[in-house]
């Protein structure tokens, strides 16, 4: 909904339904997730600085017999363009997440062929919702018209993170199971530059990715696990002359993580 020239209004419901089934438990068990969501585009100063708010609304029924689940999240976005080919960004946004019923109920079995390193992966009936405040940096420059390069940052903090932790590493295999972390951060950051010239397109991005959860038992900081900390990625395309088809060319190069 235009409101007029520097306010557009956009506004939305939206519902989730996820079942499962499985030998891991009796019956099958069901999710909803129903979401209403509000958000304001104001322009202001001739183009030059853009406004977001924005605010969602989350309710999930508990169809194990406990209290409905809900939160208001906030957000808020930032353009400014101090330049034509320049855009400078910063948003904030709180998040929250509802554990999967993957995460609630499965149990899963990994199985190397070797032996080494198996692991059964329990659900946690009991976990919390994650709620997560979340700011981003950015800027965008533009050069010659074929030439776009891009840089940004970003920190979580999160509340109640869930994650599979293990929780008996004599056995084989090994036990681990989903659990709340009270306090952790994810941050990190991009690099990219992006270049289309007639039928030549190509992308070249690099980005670094931590976490750390605050274990209050050593009362001290630790890595958490399955995160890729370092990520390279190229895209490059040509377009054929009379085929009119495009031929592409994708790699990614991925750091080991910590399992």
């Amino acid at each position: 909904w235009r409101l007029n020239d520097g306010n557009q209004l956009l506004s939305g419901i939206n519902a989730t339904v996820e079942t499962i089934a499985g030998d891991s438990f009796d019956g099958r068990k069901a999710a909803l997730l129903c979401s209403l969501y509000a958000q304001d585009t104001m322009t202001l100063a001739d183009g030059v600085l853009s406004l977001v708010p924005g605010l969602r609304f989350d309710l999930a029924p508990d169809f194990d017999g406990g209290s409905p689940l809900w939160m208001v999240t906030p957000k808020l976005s930032l353009r400014y363009s101090p330049a034509e080919q320049t855009a400078l960004r910063f948003s904030y946004g709180m998040g929250y997440k509802l554990p999967t019923l993957k995460e609630k109920y499965w149990v899963f079995y990994h199985s190397y062929s070797s032996g080494e390193g198996n692991f059964i992966l329990y659900g946690n009936p009991a976990l919390r919702s994650e709620k997560s405040h979340g700011i981003n940096l950015s800027v965008e420059q533009h050069v010659g018209g074929v030439l776009t390069c891009t840089a940004g940052a970003y920190v979580n903090y999160v509340k109640d993170l869930i994650t599979s932790v293990v929780t008996d590493a004599t056995t084989s295999p090994q036990i681990r199971t989903y659990e709340n972390v009270d306090t952790a951060f994810t941050y990190g950051g991009e690099l990219g530059a992006s270049f289309s010239y007639a039928r030549v397109a190509a992308a070249l991005g690099y980005a670094y990715t931590a976490a750390k959860a605050y274990d209050a038992s050593q009362q001290l900081w630790q890595d958490v696990a399955l995160r890729v900390t370092h990520r390279i990625t190229l895209d490059a395309s040509f377009i054929i002359p009379v085929l009119e088809a495009k031929l592409s060319l994708r790699g990614e190069w991925n750091s080991p993580q910590l399992v």
